[in-house]
């Protein structure tokens, strides 16, 4: 059987009769999404690339009528709110010790800087929509492992914390509080935000 985890998104005839009941508001919220969430990595790479566009095309086809709106990267300005100039340069040059990209779980380079901050621009404009709407949906992101210096666990950019700190930038004495339902601490949250 061919292993689809890293393949292309399939085609409609694969998706074609999936469609149920639509859950009720599923129309009003929106959600964000980008192609580039998906990033080729080999075969046998752990990490499933491909839940991003199965989730895409999930959600196409159980809720047809869902805003799925396309965003583009996020501005770097923005991310150097969080993480290091020096650690955004490594990435982009694959300029990493072999015990941090074992750590990271993912190759450094620029397509994989790209990625991550489409997640960036995925959760900013999640964040505004849920302000806006009461309610919206990035179809990636939760990062939760990155550190401003470092990434861990497949996440390179911390999304969440890159929204709080832009929300934070506008209105100063803005409180959040952060849910993670991962199995797994958002031990990169965690140190970002010891001090708030």
């Amino acid at each position: 059987m061919h292993n689809l985890r890293h393949t292309a998104r399939p085609t409609a005839a694969a998706t074609a009769g999936c469609a149920s009941a639509q859950p009720p508001h599923a129309a009003r919220v929106r959600c964000f999404y980008h192609p580039g969430y998906f990033f080729p990595l080999p075969e046998d790479h752990p990490f499933p690339m491909d839940k991003y566009w199965r989730t895409e095309a999930l959600v196409r086809a159980e809720c047809p009528t869902a805003s799925i709106q396309q965003i583009e990267p996020a501005a770097e300005e923005l991310i150097l709110r969080v993480h290091t100039a020096d650690y955004l340069r490594r990435i982009r040059t694959g300029d990493l010790a072999s015990p941090d990209i074992v750590r990271l779980g993912l190759p450094p380079c620029e397509g994989i800087l790209t990625r991550a901050k489409l997640g960036v621009a995925g959760t900013l404009a999640a964040m505004d929509a849920a302000l806006a709407d009461g309610l919206a949906c990035n179809l990636a992101g939760g990062t939760h492992h990155a550190f401003p210096e470092r990434g861990l666990g497949y996440c390179v950019l911390n999304d969440v914390a890159i929204a709080i700190r832009e929300l934070q930038a506008r209105a100063e004495n803005t409180k959040v509080f952060v849910i993670d339902t991962d199995a797994h601490q958002g031990n990169g949250t965690n140190a970002i935000f010891a001090g708030d």
